[in-house]
This record gives C-alpha cells, structure tokens and sequence, in this order.
C-alpha cells in the first residue's frame, strides 16, 4: 500500500515537471497542444507562443473543425483558483459555426471554467448570421460542460413555475432572486443599429440595446432552474413614415431537465406603448429534439396606445388569450373589448363598441382558422351611413392563408340581418365570392341606411315607408334579388309588392319580375302590375305591359337599356284617359291626361319623354311636348307648353285670385322649373278673341295683376264689383334672376296689359316698357297677391310701372277709363312703390 502511495506521488512529480516543461518550452507546448486537438478533430497554428506571469501568451492563433473555425488575434490561457479551473480570454475574434446535427466529435474539457470573448466578428449558422462581440463572458462551466454546449443549456424552465396572472389583474415585474454561487450568469447585450442592414430594414429599427441576463443554477446534473430578464432600451424604428420609440422589459424563470431535455418557462412584462403581459413556454430541449409543445400568452393594452403605430385614432381597452402548441402546429385566442371606438376619418367613427371574439386554427404548411366575433353595443358612422346597434351582432368564419392569399371559406353574420358568404377571396385583392345571400327585414335598415344618408339629395326616399323583406344571393358570380312586402308614399300604399331578379356576368340571360296587386290612396289608385323582362349584360329588355291607372289605362311596347352605358328606353308609351284626383282648391278643374309618347329616354339622371301628353282641364286642353325631368335635392324639369280654351272663371276661382270671365289662350317656351320655383321660362298670356261670352274682371283680379308693378292708389266705386275688358295681353320672361313684363296691346305709344272698352271698361297700362325687376321681389309680390283674402272697395295699389288709370267722381258716380288716367288730380293716389 506505501508503495503504492510512494509510486502515484512520483507519478504525480514527474507529470508536474512535464506539465512544467511544457509550459516553459514553447515548442514542446505547441507540439503537445497540437497533437492532442488533432486527436479532438482539430486543426491547430499558432504565430508565437509564450509563457508569462504564469500565463500562456498566444498570438494569432487559429483552430479550426469542418463545422467550426475559430481565429484570435491574442489568447491567454491560466489557472485560476477563483473559477476552479483555467480561465481563456480571446481578443478580436474571428471565426464561424454552423451547428450539425450530428453530435461533435469535440467534448470540451471538464477543467474549463471561464472564457471570455473580447472584440471580434462571428458569423453563426447557415445562412450566416453575423454577430459582433463587444464583451461576452461565459463562467463557471466547469460542472456544466460535460455532455452540452453553450448553446443548447441556456433554454431551460423551472421545476414550480409561477401561476399564470390572470388577464385584466395589475401584472408587476417579480422581484429577481440573487443567484447562488455556483450559478452560470450570462449577459448579452446587443446593439440593434449593428444589425445586419436586411434584418434592421426588414424590422424598421434605426437604433436601440435588446439586453438579456441569465442565471442559472444547476442542482445535480439533471435538473437547471434558472431565471432571468430581458430589457428593450431607446429602441427607434421607422412605421408609415414616422418615427417612433419603445421601452420595455421582461422578468423570467424556468426549470430544464436534462435527461428527459423538458423545459417550462414562465415571465411577464410591460412595454411602455402601455401593453402588459405574461407569458409560458413548455417544451423539449436535447440534441436530437428542439421544439416548443405549448406556449400561452396574456395581455391587456389600451387601443390608444396603438394609434401612432396604426396611423389613425383608437379607443378602448383590450384584453385577451393567446394559446398555441407549435408541436401539432395550433392556435387559440380569445379577446374582449370594451368601450371601442375609432376614427378612421371625419366620415369614418365609431363609439361605444363593445366586442368579444375567439378564434382557433392550425399554421402547418398555411394558416387556417376558424372563429366568431360578437358585437352588442355600438355606433358607427361611416360616410353617408349612420347606424346604432339595436339587436347583437354575431359573426362566425373560417379562413385560410396559403400562397400568399387569405380567403374566407365561409362567413355568417346574423344579428339586425343574415348573411353568408363562402369562397371569399380578400388578400391581396378583393374578389367575388363563390356563394353568398343576405336577408333582411327592410324597415330596420331602410331610415338608417337609405333615407337619412341619402335624404338631402333625393328628398322623395324620407316620404317613402317600405316594410317586407329583402333577400340577395350570389353563386359563381350569377346573382339574384328578391322583396315581398308593400310601401307607404305620401298617403298611398302599394300593397302586394314582389320584386325578383337574376343577373349573370358570363352574360348569360336572366329574368326578372316587377308587381304589385293594387295601389290605393286619395289622389292616386292604379289595378294590379306585371312588369316582366331579362337582362343579358349588359343589355337589359322589358316586355310590353299595361294596366288600370286613375280610371284611365297606361300601357307601353317595352323597352331595353344597357347597364354600361347607364341608359333604358321605354317605347311608345300611351296614357288613355287619366282622371288625376287633385286637392282643394284644384279639385274643380277635375283635369283628363291623355298622351303619346314615341319613346322615354333613361339616361344618366335624366329623363327625357319625345311626344306630347295633352291635358283637359278648364274646358280648354294644355299640350306638353318633350317633357324632360331631373331628380335631386331640387328636381329639375320643364317642357314646351301650348295651352287654349282654358275657362278664366273656372282657372281664378281654383287659384284663389279674383273673378275673371273669358277664355284663356298662350304658350311657354324654355320652361325649366327647379323644385317649386322656374328657373327660366318665355310665357305669352291672351284671351282668346273666338270666345263670344262676357269678358269681365273684378276688383280684386285688377289689383292683383297691378301688384305685380308696385305702387299704390285709392279708388271708391261703391256699386260696380266687375268691371269690363276687351282684350288681355300679357308677355312674361325670366332670364339670369331678373323677371321682365311687358303687355302686348299697344295704342299709339302705350303699352297695355289689359284694355277695356269706353263704358265702365278698365285700363292696366305698362308705363315702363322693358322694365325689369328681381325675380326674388316678384316671388315677394305674388307671395302678397295669394295672401290676400278679402276684397274691398278701397284698397292700396302697388304699382312700378303705373298700370291703370280709373276715373272715380263723388255722388256714387263712376266715369270710363280713357286709356291713361286722364283725371282729376284728387282722383288718383301715385305710391312709391314696394
């Protein structure tokens, strides 16, 4: 046994000196390095070796393996008692590795305690990944490299993770625990303006530090619990055109074992946008096997703080789940909003959106997914549509992204209305979908989405109460319509209302059908409808109809229209005997519409009629020819009129003015009317000579067709209410706002409006030939002239151009007018006029 004793003790002596004799000999100790890593599978130079203050120099050395090539510009090599072992530094580093997945023939030695790397560039992996070293120190690796590298043992979990905060709960960055004197610390800090330029583009990042500090703590040789943190410093990147800065930071601990290579992880954070998180990470980490099973994530974040990033404004606080096993390739997530809101634009807002969702798939060769949405509170405007959430909104879907598309496979929305669309087609440009159909209930959307946005350009919609439902369906990009239901316009209903409608791209043809059983109301009935067609896009036609309209008949050949072209015409149209119910007063003139019309002419917002519509009323007839009309905020419309035969009695008595007997003759050219008011007309006015009856005016109607003048004057004519007239002329035409009268009787130098005989006759005489006045202060005069409800005996006479001349004398006496107002000088008051 001593002798045993005394022959190790001398073995030990003689490999000291060796080991001495190396150290101190450079050559022996280039020899003996080189020949021992060419057994490791290493190739091995140096420049110059030399041993000082106890420690091996090493200049520009290189080692190098097929997988790994590692080049120092300076090395030193020493024992340490501090770190158990020998510490290496390395200064400018060079080199590469690219991992193998074959295990390295390379097992680095037991006594290895420290390494520090100082300066240098490295390219990892395959495509290289260049990485530049300022100060990277790994230490007391002494009881850890044994079976693993650097690379693989830094992943790990611990053995009784923290429980998961829940989602919505105040998260805080858990206090870090020192670690204990055997822990492996590992800091890196890397500086993201030195990143390659297509990774730093590719990321947006102009400057910033990513920091990360590991601990670990290995207990035995299976299990490493091992915590740590990660910090985002002055990080800047570039989004849409602006700039931006974020902070954040992360606290993490875990546990990883080494025989089964399992690992969880567990940690939470902040990033200062503010978005707070937590997280966990489960999965196997060896040589053979590197994947991640599950893996979980928490967050909650106000929608502010994402507006810089997004570019418009947001609202709302955001929480949700994300859950995923990257193993089989799936995904679940689950979030809530409440108190949504965004203003996209001034035209584009929302309030008030309260929002649930959750959403699961699978991201194995393409991302499928498959979910639903459910929004209960809200109001949205969007450029011209205004809609408040009355009844929930559900949306369910399932979608997938492949080859650079996303599409929807399917897609339900049921809620205020039903829709379904499949095949749908989104990314990178929006197509037509496979199938879809959509229902609703017409009154619900009709207020909010039709008449309020569009009321103000096409006042009629707001006078219209639709009530049914609505259907739309498409299939292969052949599309259908239908509606039953009835319409309320202006105290008349359409009742048994039923529209249905096929058009088909591929320019296949498709019928469709307009009817209605009957249409009551107080001015307006008509008897049952079937209107039946096709359209061939983009070519449509209509088939002949006819039917039963205000106890007349209306009938029409058909017509046909292009869709492209924005045009329909309707051919030889016939109106037969229309009896059209008008209010009080009107209602006397009880008026007859007949008409002929070659064709009607749909065409970019205009319609345009080629034919005469003649009209009975008054005893007389007026003809229109060529009507035209144009719908809008204010309508426009107007024709050519000719009218003749209308009674003067019957004609002042319905328009409330005074009496006037005879017959009425004249025509109107350029009539275009815009709402209620012309816009431009040329009208000509005459009694019609034919007619052999008395012709007599009252008071009241010479007043009123005097007031158009302005002025005033006094008259007394207790006896005499209706006083005679031989002839009435009068020539009308508004031209650029101004409104110009003249008369069309002359005598001499005179110009009259209206001329009456010698005996109890009146004379209204034009005294300012081609004068001319605003049309807003004649709108302003007939206002007054319609207003007016009594007739007197002495009344105030507006006059601007002195119409009419009456000889009044006392003792109930009443002299002729002499065409001019020859008389005495206290018989006749001259006003100022209006």
């Amino acid at each position: 046994m001593i002798r045993m004793r005394k022959f190790y003790a001398f073995l030990f002596v003689c490999l000291f000196l060796f080991a001495l004799l190396l150290f101190f000999h450079d050559v022996l100790f280039v020899l003996f390095l080189k020949q021992a890593l060419s057994r490791a599978g290493f190739e091995f130079s140096c420049k110059k070796v030399s041993f000082e203050n106890g420690r091996l120099q090493l200049l520009d050395f290189v080692i190098e393996e097929p997988n790994l090539k590692l080049k120092a510009s300076r090395g030193e090599l020493g024992f340490s008692w501090r770190e158990r072992g020998f510490e290496v530094f390395l200064a400018q580093v060079e080199g590469y590795y690219v991992p193998s997945s074959t295990k390295s023939s390379f097992t680095p030695p037991r006594y290895l305690a420290a390494l520090y790397l100082n300066e240098g560039n490295f390219l990892f992996g395959k495509p290289p990944l260049k990485v530049e070293i300022d100060r990277l120190a790994l230490r007391k690796l002494g009881s850890f490299w044994r079976e693993w590298r650097v690379r693989e043992a830094l992943a790990g979990t611990t053995s009784s993770p923290s429980p998961k905060p829940e989602v919505g709960k105040e998260l805080s960055l858990p206090a870090r625990t020192k670690p204990s004197k055997e822990a492996i610390q590992v800091e890196v800090k890397a500086d993201l303006s030195r990143l390659p330029p297509g990774i730093r583009k590719k990321l947006s990042v102009e400057k910033g530090f990513l920091k990360i500090d590991l601990g670990l703590t290995p207990q035995g040789e299976e299990r490493f619990p091992f915590e740590g943190s990660l910090k985002l410093q002055g990080v800047s990147f570039v989004r849409e055109g602006k700039r931006h800065s974020l902070t954040g930071a992360s606290n993490f601990s875990g546990l990883w074992e080494q025989k089964n290579g399992r690992f969880v992880l567990d940690g939470h954070g902040t990033l200062d946008l503010p978005l707070r998180f937590s997280y966990r990470l489960k999965g196997v980490w060896k040589e053979e096997k590197k994947e991640v099973s599950e893996a979980s994530l928490r967050f909650r974040a106000p929608l502010e703080a994402f507006s810089p990033f997004v570019g418009y404004r947001l609202r709302g606080d955001l929480r949700g789940t994300l859950e995923a096993k990257p193993a089989p390739g799936s995904f679940s997530l689950s979030f809530v909003l409440d108190k949504g809101g965004f203003e996209l634009s001034e035209e584009r807002v929302g309030e008030g959106v309260s929002l649930k969702g959750e959403v699961s798939g699978t991201y194995r060769e393409g991302l499928f997914l498959r979910g639903q949405t459910l929004v209960d509170k809200g109001e949205i405007f969007w450029a011209p549509w205004y809609y408040a959430l009355s009844k929930p909104l559900k949306l369910s879907f399932s979608g997938a992204f492949q080859r650079d598309s996303f599409s929807f496979d399917n897609l339900e929305i049921k809620g205020p209305f039903e829709a379904v669309v499949k095949g749908l087609r989104v990314y990178p440009s929006v197509s037509w979908p496979d199938e879809g159909r959509l229902s609703l209930v017409v009154e619900d959307f009709w207020q909010p989405l039709v008449a309020e946005p569009f009321g103000e350009d096409h006042p009629i919609l707001r006078e219209i109460s639709p009530r049914g439902k609505l259907e739309l369906q498409e299939k292969k990009q052949k599309f259908g319509a239908s509606f039953r239901g009835e319409i309320d316009f202006k105290d008349h209903r359409f009742e048994g209302l039923s529209f249905t409608a096929g058009y088909d791209l591929s320019g296949a043809c498709e019928g469709f059908s307009f009817s209605w059983r009957e249409v009551r109301g107080p001015f307006f009935e008509a008897s049952a409808l079937d209107l039946r067609g096709k359209t061939c896009p983009p070519k449509v036609s209509l088939e002949p109809f006819g039917f039963s309209l205000l106890d007349g008949e209306l009938s029409a050949a058909g017509g046909r229209g292009n869709l492209e072209e924005k045009f329909f015409v309707l051919k030889r149209l016939l109106l037969e005997d229309l009896k059209p119910r008008l209010p009080e007063p009107w209602d006397s003139l009880s008026p007859r519409v007949s008409g002929r019309f070659e064709e009607i002419l749909f065409q970019k917002g205009l319609v345009k009629g080629r034919g005469l519509l003649e009209i009975e009323l008054a005893r007389g007839k007026i003809l229109v020819r060529d009507p035209f009309f144009a719908p809008g905020i204010l309508p426009r419309y107007g024709g050519e009129v000719e009218f003749f035969g209308l009674d003067l009695a019957e004609l002042s008595r319905a328009l409330g003015l005074g009496l006037i007997t005879g017959r009425l003759r004249g025509r109107i050219k350029n009539l275009v009317m815009v709402g209620k008011l012309p816009e431009s007309f040329e009208l000509w006015l005459e009694d019609d000579p034919s007619y052999q009856g008395s012709k007599r005016i009252s008071l009241k109607a010479v007043r009123q067709i005097s007031e158009l003048g302005g002025g005033s004057a006094t008259i007394f004519v207790p006896f005499v209410k209706n006083l005679r007239y031989q002839r009435l002329g009068i020539y009308c035409r508004l031209q650029n706002n101004v409104f110009y009268l003249r008369g069309l009787i002359r005598k001499g130098e005179r110009e009259y409006l209206l001329k009456g005989p010698k005996l109890f006759g009146v004379d209204v005489i034009n005294q300012n030939p081609g004068g001319a006045i605003s049309f807003k202060e004649m709108l302003r005069r007939l206002k007054r002239i319609l207003e007016e409800e009594n007739e007197n005996t002495s009344q105030s006479i507006s006059q601007s151009f002195d119409p009419f001349a009456l000889f009044l004398c006392h003792h109930q006496h009443l002299l002729p007018g002499r065409g001019g107002g020859e008389g005495r000088p206290g018989d006749k008051r001259r006003g100022e006029g209006a």
